[in-house]
């Protein structure tokens, strides 16, 4: 139970843990960010979820069919509490797992959020650049806009 309890929590973080996220400040809106466009780690999380958790509630089951067996042959009640401990530890697990998708799934949406912005911004959008970085002076010669010069 332990063991199970400990690969729970070390594979739980997998996908959040994966994923790296887009900076939330740029110095440079032309520079570019590394970060994780892709959403597999986060897809494979949800799919271990969807298995640990409906393998711990069947399991469950499973276990309270093996002890009460010889009660429903006699026909005497059993009460056995393996189905709720089964329901409960494949809620724990499908919850952990869900979470850490869905953080994975929103660092994902907001470097490719980030990313589409420094394309326009690297196609000449002013607006996507101090989008990025308000205040942002281009460099001379940046998307055709020319510095201004001084009257002499």
């Amino acid at each position: 139970m332990k063991a199970l309890a400990l690969l729970v929590a070390v594979s739980a973080a997998c996908a959040s843990a994966s994923v790296k996220p887009a900076p939330y400040r740029i110095r440079d809106p032309l520079a570019p960010v590394s970060c994780t466009p892709d959403e597999g780690a986060a897809n494979a999380d949800a799919a271990l979820g969807t298995l640990l958790g409906a393998s711990a509630v069947v399991g469950g089951y499973a276990v309270a069919l093996g002890q009460c067996k010889n009660s429903i042959v006699e026909g005497s009640g059993c009460t056995s509490v393996a189905p709720y401990v089964g329901l409960g530890l494949g809620a724990v697990v499908a919850i952990a797992f869900y979470g850490s998708a869905a953080q994975a799934r929103r660092e994902s949406a907001r470097c490719r959020l980030l990313q589409a912005q420094q394309a326009a911004c690297a196609s000449g959008s002013l607006e996507s650049c101090r989008t990025l970085t308000p205040g942002w002076t281009p460099p001379p010669g940046y998307g055709g806009i020319q510095p201004a010069t001084r009257a002499p």
